[in-house]
């Protein structure tokens, strides 16, 4: 039976729509009317239709008292018949304080009927906003469908701008699908729309997206050049939270290329901006990037505190595209700490939301660090074709750095499968592959997998000499928990072939 409370409440809402709908329409729109006056009033007043700064790539709006009501506004100013340009002006509002709440249903919603209610650049901005928060919901499909939509809206010559940040998440869209060549085309077109439109701000944003394709697919001069452009860009302009955006992703850049002190330096300075502008959505990234340095370097503990607010800052905006890599990083720390099962648990979490985002590079990680899990728990036999799976993923998003990892992972199970021949002509291509990077930590790693290899030849020297070589680059990167699992395969084995243990291990 239901409660008196609940009963009344039932009924109250009953004969409230019955009251509402016995009201002839006109006498229903002056109600609306009334409503929205009424708020405005005790809000002091509507918010000037100047009320908004527009900056290149982002919307920023001057706070004002009716922003809390701005989405019963924005229904009261339609019911009302009111001017179109005043259910605009809540509609716009609504718009980007539910893209600030991250809120991604409701800004689809409201930016597509701020398309309605505009024309020119402004409807394409509108349709591009709303395509962007349809691609948070894990909507590509319908993401896609509204940025071709804004891209013919922002035709006009005045619309340059526009069109240029279209081009910008459309090149985001086609990378995360792994259309990689395309999405790069992309990205040049739109850098040549903001040149020649002379917006030094949107050319930042436009280099630093393109820097991180470059760093994706294994061109890190090509990629340091491109962000350290758009930082002067970002600096010369003033545009702090832009440049602490490319900082955070630069320092991925540095912590892969082996200048670790630089890559933790540039994460912290982001985490000090994003914190300080309450940017909750940007410091959880960010803090995923630390926290992966940290277990890299052997701090465990706090790397799994940091893990864990991670996630919770990604729960908390509801950003679920950014939950997959960190769930996959956070994995790494767990198998590296033994806990296979809440690894094995974490890994598949991550796959799930990498397909429901079409994340193609990040699901073929995750395959490859799944495939590597399994190996480590003695289930080679699981483990080939996982590896396989992640490196037909790899060569199609033409993530070199990935696929020259799971190569030599895959080239570790050889060694053990005693298919030797075959996995030293893995190793060669991964370590081509990896030097061509220039990405230490990985080749270090590797080169502690071809001393076994050797070792398993039976050439002790040579393996002594690659080990040396191998453990040297890991600590030069401060990788300690690689170095340390590494040295313990390396003992196992020694002993195994009846030789002493290698020097130059930690």
């Amino acid at each position: 039976m239901p409660s008196a409370q609940t009963a009344y409440l039932f009924r109250h809402a009953l004969l409230r729509d019955a009251a509402y709908q016995l009201q002839l329409p006109g006498d229903r729109a002056r109600l609306h009317g009334l409503a929205m006056a009424s708020i405005e009033d005790l809000c002091g007043g509507a918010p000037a239709d100047d009320a908004s700064v527009e900056k290149p790539g982002r919307l920023v709006l001057k706070p004002h008292p009716t922003d809390a009501f701005a989405e019963e506004l924005a229904a009261h100013a339609r019911l009302a018949a009111a001017p179109e340009a005043t259910e605009a002006r809540y509609v716009r509002r609504a718009g980007w304080i539910a893209t600030r709440q991250n809120r991604s249903a409701d800004a689809e919603r409201w930016w597509r009927r701020q398309a309605e209610l505009s024309s020119g650049a402004e409807r394409a901005d509108a349709l591009r906003r709303a395509a962007v928060a349809a691609g948070d919901a894990g909507k590509g499909a319908e993401s896609r469908k509204l940025l071709t939509e804004a891209l013919r809206a922002a035709e006009a010559p005045e619309a340059a701008r526009t069109h240029g940040m279209v081009l910008v998440n459309l090149a985001n869209l086609e990378m995360q699908e792994g259309d990689v060549a395309t999405a790069e085309r992309t990205y040049l077109r739109a850098l040549d729309t903001f040149r020649e439109a002379r917006d030094p701000v949107s050319e930042a944003t436009a280099l630093g997206n393109l820097a991180n394709l470059y760093k994706g697919t294994g061109r890190p001069d090509l990629a340091h050049q491109a962000y350290s452009q758009a930082l002067d860009l970002h600096r010369s302009t003033g545009e702090s939270h832009l440049e602490a955006q490319v900082t955070g992703n630069f320092g991925t850049l540095l912590k892969e290329t082996g200048r670790i002190a630089e890559a933790r330096a540039c994460f912290e300075r982001a985490l000090a901006v994003f914190r300080s502008a309450g940017d909750r959505r940007l410091e959880g990234t960010v803090m995923g990037y630390l926290a992966g340095l940290l277990r890299d370097a052997g701090e465990t503990d706090l790397a799994e505190r940091l893990f864990a607010e991670t996630l919770a800052l990604h729960r908390e905006t509801g950003n679920r595209r950014a939950a997959g890599p960190a769930l996959g990083h956070f994995a790494i720390l767990m198998q590296q700490t033994l806990r296979f099962e809440q690894a094995d648990r974490l890994f598949e979490e991550a796959l799930v939301l990498h397909r429901e985002f079409g994340q193609r590079r990040f699901e073929g990680i995750a395959l490859a660090n799944l495939a590597l899990l399994r190996s480590d728990q003695g289930r080679d036999a699981e483990a080939r074709p996982l590896f396989e799976a992640a490196l037909e993923i790899h060569r199609e998003v033409r993530d070199r750095g990935s696929e020259a990892l799971a190569i030599a992972n895959l080239a570790a199970v050889l060694t053990r499968e005693g298919r030797l021949e075959e996995a030293r002509r893995q190793f060669d291509q991964a370590l081509r592959i990896l030097r061509d990077l220039r990405a230490v930590r990985l080749e270090g790693a590797a080169l502690c997998d071809v001393a076994l290899l050797e070792l398993a030849l039976g050439h002790p020297g040579a393996a002594s000499g690659l080990w040396r070589r191998g453990a040297d680059l890991l600590s030069q990167v401060e990788d300690a928990g690689e170095l340390s699992r590494k040295t313990a395969s390396m003992k196992d084995a020694c002993a195994k072939a009846g030789v002493a243990p290698f020097e130059g291990q930690v």
